[in-house]
């Protein structure tokens, strides 16, 4: 019996983890190449799109003629010229396998309003994914890749050679929960990447990338040292996003220093801070697989008065990296980092506000933007190693007795609840969440 009880326990527990990623996949896409496709045909120029002369382009010059006059091809050659090829490849990485294409991930409003409104948006989906079905893209893909060989199998060797995915892990000292998938294109412009990062409903994340090529006397170069930053950058998205999620109160408190930057920062002091922290893990990556000069090319790249704390956080992290054995992953080290911020208290109207008391709404506002169960266990795995290292943080306990009272943990959110109350005795949402509990 108690064999069996453990066996059921390992599998609830395993069934409440997104499954751990291994190392990125990288191939052609079928979606990409039928957007290419359409594109291609329709012979007109659109920002980011390029359509060089190499074998593998003159191959799809022929096997997709016959569809010149295809409904995908008119409704791609009528899209607005603001909804450019960037915009149009991260639209579609957002759907389904080809030929299908049916709606899978979130897709921003903007995105859709760039592209005419939903009715136009879905038309033209709709119209691609015949045109993958009648063109039988997925099939000429599988049959041509090996034409844009040497350079699409040096940069796959590349890729499976750095092992991304392990270096990165085992810097943030955390697994990442999800999956890597990365796209060489030669229709994309070198430097034109897109990526997609999109929080999973069972937790993690699934990230795309494309990757855009430079071709040279016929030969096509996806040119896998420039890969290394944009590895660094997505991977420590997936893995250190939620750290900047789950500590927003701390990361608010810097907000005064946002008015004062030289540009916009994404239009949000959150973004802006959680692009900070990417970009110093990935600058660390960088170091360490091309060098010192490179990680210093890299960073005059970003922009030093763009990234004002960009160098602070660089220089914690190496910090982190000699005392490992005091902290174990970035989560408990997070506090480390954040303090690079400016730390105020909340201006008088917010703190008046805050203490108005909670709405009824405090649980799901305190575990936003973790909406489902998958993302709440994924976020309460994360709240734990950031307690580990904050361990009288009143607003991370406040927030994790939310997460535990929406997962039915009421014992776990009672107790969370008073130990925040204990360590902010003016705070009323603790008290809310105790009664709740």
């Amino acid at each position: 019996m108690k064999a069996l009880s453990l066996t059921l326990l390992c599998a609830a527990l395993l069934a409440g983890r997104a499954r751990a990623a291994s190392e990125p996949t990288v191939g052609l896409d079928a979606r990409l190449e039928t957007l290419a496709a359409a594109q291609l045909l329709t012979g007109e120029a659109v920002e980011g799109f390029t359509a060089p002369d190499i074998e593998y382009v003159r191959r799809a010059r022929k096997a997709f003629a016959r569809f010149k006059d295809h409904p995908a091809v008119r409704l791609t050659a009528a899209l607005p010229a603001a909804f450019d090829y960037r915009q149009r490849s991260d639209a579609i990485l957002r759907r389904g396998p080809s030929p299908a294409l049916a709606p899978r991930l979130f897709t921003p409003d903007g995105l859709i309003g760039l592209a005419g409104g939903p009715a136009a948006f879905e038309a033209w989906m709709s119209a691609l994914a015949d045109f993958a079905r009648e063109a039988d893209v997925d099939r000429f893909v599988r049959e041509n890749a090996a034409a844009l060989d040497p350079g699409l199998a040096d940069f796959q060797k590349d890729v499976a050679r750095r092992g991304y995915m392990g270096k990165l892990e085992r810097s943030a000292g955390t697994p990442f929960e999800g999956e890597y998938k990365v796209y060489p294109s030669a229709f994309h412009l070198r430097g034109s990447q897109v990526n997609v990062v999109v929080r999973l409903d069972e937790g993690g994340h699934l990230i795309q990338s494309v990757v855009g090529a430079e071709t040279r006397g016929g030969r096509v170069d996806f040119r896998p040292e420039d890969f290394v930053a944009t590895a660094g950058h997505e991977i420590s998205h997936g893995l250190l996003d939620a750290a900047s999620d789950l500590s927003r109160d701390r990361i608010q408190r810097g907000a005064r220093a946002f008015p004062a930057l030289p540009w916009n920062c994404y239009g949000d002091w959150l973004q802006c801070v959680k692009e900070t922290v990417v970009r110093a893990h990935m600058l660390r990556l960088v170091e360490s697989e091309l060098g010192a000069a490179a990680a210093r090319r890299h960073y005059e790249q970003e922009g030093p008065q763009k990234w004002p704390f960009l160098e602070p956080m660089v220089a914690k992290l190496r910090v982190y990296e000699k005392s490992r054995a005091r902290w174990p992953d970035l989560y408990v080290y997070f506090p480390e980092l954040l303090a690079t911020l400016p730390d105020a208290e909340p201006e008088a109207s917010t703190a008046a506000a805050a203490g108005s008391g909670p709405g009824p709404e405090w649980a799901f506002d305190e575990t936003s933007p973790f909406a489902t169960a998958g993302e709440r266990a994924f976020a309460l795995r994360a709240l734990d190693r950031l307690l580990a290292g904050a361990p009288g943080d009143a607003a991370l306990l406040r927030r994790r007795s939310a997460f535990r009272l929406l997962s039915g943990d009421a014992a776990g959110a009672e107790k969370d609840a008073g130990d925040a109350l204990r360590a902010a005795p003016t705070d009323p949402a603790p008290l809310l969440a105790r009664g709740l509990a």
